[in-house]
């Protein structure tokens, strides 16, 4: 049995594997960051880390929907840091018998749930600002147009 941590954007219902989980965690106090990609809603304060938001309704094209005090954030790493994934609700830890199939769902009890990969979820926009391998060196003191 392989245990899975589902939560809920809109009406679908999406698993991640229980080892690529940190913890989940409620909103916090975010810090926005004015020229980041669409889908990172800022950063916030996990344990003196900055950790992004990723806003998973903007990643997969959903309507908006505002974060509020107890909206849930799903701690993954990715690229060797720790990433904040907003969703609208978890569902909890469940147990699925098998992998999943070739278009990417595992069957839980009579419900068919998407299965994601933390290293999938971010775009290459946010992948550069994790400081992933397309992430172009810059100097720190080189003045940037606003």
């Amino acid at each position: 049995m392989r245990p899975l941590v589902t939560f809920m954007l809109a009406d679908q219902e999406y698993a991640l594997d229980v080892l690529d989980v940190q913890e989940v965690v409620r909103m916090v106090a975010m810090t926005p960051l004015p020229e980041a990609p669409p889908e990172i809603l800022g950063a916030i304060n996990v344990r003196g880390t900055p950790t992004l938001v990723l806003d998973m309704r903007r990643r997969f094209g959903l309507p908006v929907q505002e974060p509020g005090p107890d909206s849930p954030l799903v701690l993954v790493k990715v690229q060797g840091t720790c990433l904040a994934l907003l969703v609208d609700r978890v569902v909890g830890v469940v147990h699925a018998d098998l992998a999943p199939d070739a278009a990417g769902f595992v069957r839980i009890a009579d419900r068919l749930v998407v299965m994601l990969s933390p290293a999938a979820l971010p775009s290459q926009a946010v992948l550069a600002l994790l400081g992933g391998p397309d992430r172009k060196e810059t100097n720190e003191f080189e003045p940037r147009s606003v």
